[in-house]
């Protein structure tokens, strides 16, 4: 199989294409501009992954074509003329038939597919490699790339389809239309994201435990540990704590959809800082987590208890016991395929700009990512220094992450409202009230919480944040759950109940209001808000 993309022209979005079709920015995955080296090996990838997924699942939506446009992601959905409503129905019998066997599934994905050609990317990155490996190397890591996201999208539908199904099953047994209490019903279950921060809690507890590392966290700034601890036997071990977590836990960023930002695994001091805000909380992992679980099973208990027809309930508990058993597969796909492909791949990807380096092309083998997948391979065959080309390069990428992306392009037409779009992505919110100093959202995790903002943009921002302030952001990824145990309450520009930043925030059970579009732009550091994470409503200005 050959998917190569031959020139960037393959993932900008052109004239002609602009002018047919209708283009949303996903301000949810990508909310910042893309490095070229990123956008030539995704955009092909999500676009003809999706595709055969959804050719799988027979689902209304053709395909969603992906495009590059001043650095940020656009996409275009492409439905099905015809038969809608009997693909509708096809789609539902293939996934209700595939849902009870689907973390199996995923799980052979993981062992048989994924982690061998991550340990095969690992091997790479510790060779030095010749012209020709480097680009044979390219393309079967660009082929890599189609396959990973096939698998991310034929996991990832069914295990969406069975919350609506979920859904579906809530209103049909008469229960009030309430998503918020349906996707409650569906926490405290481990996924690799929780499972990421208790490791990080069971390594802060270590450190507490040990007099010697307790002392050392507490008064040494987190820069410095690591030189300290290398000092000392316990100091050591403690390191190979640490290294061991990385092994497994890593392979991840705060911005995981790219290749630009360093992994955890590169970063040791950053993880040390983690372990020590974490040391130096009261927060209980097992604690929250045990009492999440109780009060699901509460609930679970009390919307049965609504439910009076006995053939409705027994049919709806059948729905939640197939969905709670996949509801991992959220957070699990992105660990080991949105995380880890970037993140391992971005590593070899260092070892071809050494290679480019000692070819006098780039001055510094991180360079390699600000050139588009066709540059790389043409100067691999024709070498000539381009570092003039590529200081201008970095410096549009940088004025283009100070500008607001264009939410809308092309033919105007009007964004489809449906269930599925609004839970992930969420739409347009009401205008900011002046007068009443408030902004909407979608009132994401239940609660009201009054604190003072902290404004994080990337990950050198995480140890600005203190105990018990809000979050505000423009998305979440995985990794920045472990901000999680120390906010007081979460405000987001973009998504919906069923982000990431919605299904993790009801884990924290942290009142959460999101997809406001307005909330990074209207707050800075230090302004007191009230989030009402029942009604979907920030107050300022306070």
């Amino acid at each position: 199989m050959n998917t190569s993309v031959d020139d960037k022209h393959d993932i900008l979005l052109q004239d002609q294409e602009m002018e047919s079709a209708f283009w949303v920015q996903n301000d949810v995955q990508f909310p910042n501009p893309l490095s070229p080296l990123f956008a030539s090996f995704l955009l092909p990838a999500m676009e003809k992954g999706m595709e055969s997924a959804f050719e799988k699942w027979s689902m209304n939506t053709k395909r969603i074509r992906t495009r590059l446009w001043n650095g940020f992601y656009y996409q275009s959905i492409e439905l099905h003329e015809t038969d809608l409503s009997t693909r509708q129905n096809e789609h539902f019998k293939k996934v209700r038939a595939e849902i009870p066997n689907l973390l199996t599934t995923f799980k052979h994905h993981v062992a048989d597919t994924l982690m061998p050609f991550y340990t095969k990317l690992d091997a790479w990155a510790e060779e030095k490699m010749t012209v020709k490996q480097a680009a044979e190397r390219l393309h079967e890591m660009e082929d890599f790339f189609y396959l990973a996201w096939r698998i991310h999208y034929e996991v990832l539908l069914p295990k969406q389809s069975a919350g609506w199904l979920l859904e579906d099953a809530y209103k049909g047994a008469g229960l009030q239309d309430d998503p918020v209490s349906v996707y409650s019903l569906l926490l405290g279950t481990m996924n690799k994201s929780l499972e990421t921060d208790r490791e990080l809690w069971m390594l802060a507890r270590s450190v507490s435990e040990q007099h010697e590392l307790s002392t050392h966290f507490k008064k040494l700034p987190s820069q410095q540990l690591k030189s300290v601890l290398a000092t000392s036997d316990i100091g050591l071990m403690f390191l190979e704590q640490i290294k061991r977590f990385l092994a497994v836990y890593g392979y991840r960023s705060t911005d995981s959809h790219e290749f630009l930002e360093k992994t955890w695994k590169e970063d040791i001091d950053f993880v040390l800082a983690l372990v020590q805000s974490l040391q130096q909380s009261s927060y209980d992992f097992d604690s929250h987590f045990e009492s999440v679980i109780k009060k699901r099973e509460a609930l679970l208990k009390e919307t049965l208890g609504q439910i009076e027809d006995s053939y409705l309930r027994e049919d709806f508990i059948q729905i939640w016991e197939q969905a709670i058993k996949v509801w991992r597969i959220e957070e699990d796909h992105h660990f080991y395929i949105d995380a880890m492909l970037p993140a391992r791949s971005r590593i070899f990807l260092l070892q071809v700009g050494n290679l480019l380096v000692e070819l006098d092309i780039l001055q510094d083998n991180q360079d390699i990512f600000y050139l588009y997948l066709y540059e790389v391979r043409n100067l691999l065959q024709q070498p000539k220094n381009v570092a003039e080309q590529l200081k201008a390069r970095k410096r549009e990428l940088e004025d283009l992450r100070q500008m607001p992306p264009i939410p809308f392009l092309g033919v105007i037409s009007e964004v489809r409202a449906d269930r599925e779009l609004e839970r992930i992505f969420g739409f347009s919110q009401e205008p900011v009230s002046m007068e009443m100093k408030t902004f909407k959202g979608y009132g994401a995790s239940r609660g009201i919480y009054k604190g003072n903002v902290r404004i994080v943009n990337s990950q050198s921002d995480f140890n600005n944040i203190n105990s018990g302030e809000v979050l505000v952001c423009k998305s979440t990824a995985p990794a920045w759950t472990v901000l999680f145990s120390k906010i007081g309450a979460l405000i987001t520009d973009s998504g919906g109940i069923l982000s990431h930043a919605g299904i993790i925030a009801r884990e924290y059970e942290l009142p959460a209001v999101l997809g406001t579009k307005v909330a990074t732009s209207m707050l800075k550091d230090g302004d007191t808000v009230i989030v009402d994470g029942n009604k979907g409503v920030v107050y300022f200005d306070l």
